[in-house]
């Protein structure tokens, strides 16, 4: 194995995961808070011992029966939310730190990070204090410092959640870059959707300490068979089971839909709608929604430039999306009485 192996247990997170991350992809870990996604960071960087099982790096072995190798000797990469720079050292010397650690000279390693630092835009910062950058400068400084010690792996923990939205993009983009050139097996937690199409190859999803979904980020977010994975898409997903070739039942609700093939009736189904999709009316619609349910307003939230409705129907919790004068001609406010219609054409049904 050129890349990363980690097959480990930790029953005090209540982790059991095996992962195999091949060289060069950069895969992503993402579900709810608490399913054990900082806990399998923590595992591969040293600060947290497997109770069982091993972790491999380029086929040696970090943690297995009889083998512990120390954080400071596992050649692993991390960046996290915030850069955690040395407050004391100039910029280059930032850089420069990981890698004289790992045994190259004071001027090779000044050679090497004046050259990270230049592929990641921040060449002109090498005299410059920590204090003085500005975070996504300081981001800059820390992806640098993370490829300066040529380490066999990475691990970024959020890496822009801290960062302003356009300065998120742009350290994304060279993020990316450098992940590609790399050629490292990369390991990436984000609850960022832009991260995952921007950053990962691949994504692995973890529910209670288990990997439940695993595969492209394509493929994964088309057709999420979770309801972190819907959520964090954006959209609304119902499980229940088919009474007909194109419709399933989710608790009191009965929602029309197109599948991809006639559904079997009584197989476990799963129905996607986008809120943007859902239309919402004070009296029951005219016309030729096959999909219309009455429903209770719980949540009113503004969102941007729009609103994001939580409304309670058939015992089923939906998100709405609507602009913000159609919530004032409506006069929505939690507690109000509606129905809700939607398109049976805008409804995508199938297996679980």
């Amino acid at each position: 194995m050129t890349g990363l192996l980690i097959d480990i247990d930790l029953p005090g997170r209540g982790v059991r995961i095996e992962l195999a991350v091949p060289a060069g992809q950069t895969c992503a870990l993402i579900g709810p808070n608490g399913a054990g996604k900082s806990s399998v960071l923590e595992a591969v960087i040293g600060v947290l011992p497997p109770a069982s099982g091993r972790i491999e790096l380029a086929g040696r072995a970090l943690d297995a029966p009889g083998v512990r190798v120390p954080v400071h000797r596992r050649r692993i990469g991390w960046l996290a939310q915030r850069p955690l720079l040395f407050e004391h050292m100039d910029v280059a010397a930032n850089v420069a730190f990981g890698s004289q650690g790992h045994g190259r000279g004071r001027a090779a390693a000044r050679r090497r990070a004046a050259s990270e630092l230049e592929r990641v835009g921040a060449a002109e910062l090498a005299d410059r204090l920590p204090w003085q950058l500005s975070g996504g400068q300081a981001q800059r400084v820390a992806i640098a410092r993370a490829l300066a010690s040529d380490p066999g792996a990475l691990l970024l923990d959020e890496p822009l959640a801290t960062i302003d939205v356009q300065g998120a993009a742009e350290i994304r983009q060279v993020l990316a870059e450098r992940l590609q050139q790399a050629g490292r097996p990369a390991l990436l937690v984000t609850h960022d959707l832009v991260d995952l199409w921007r950053l990962a190859d691949r994504v692995v999803v973890l529910e209670r300490g288990r990997v439940v979904a695993d595969g492209a980020v394509a493929d994964v977010l088309r057709r999420p068979r979770h309801q972190f994975l819907a959520s964090l898409g954006g959209r609304n997903l119902l499980a229940g089971r088919a009474v007909d070739a194109e419709a399933l039942r989710a608790g009191d609700l009965v929602v029309q839909g197109l599948a991809a093939a006639p559904l079997r009736v009584g197989t476990a189904t799963l129905g996607l709608i986008d809120p943007a999709a859902i239309a919402v009316h004070l009296r029951h619609p005219e016309g030729s929604p096959r999909n219309v349910w009455p429903a209770v307003v719980r949540v009113v939230e503004r969102r941007g430039d729009g609103v994001r409705l939580g409304c309670l129907a058939g015992g089923q919790t939906l998100a709405v999306d609507l602009t913000l004068a159609a919530v004032a001609e409506l006069g929505l406010v939690p507690g109000l009485e509606v129905f809700l219609s939607v398109k049976a054409s805008q409804v995508q049904l199938y297996p679980r």
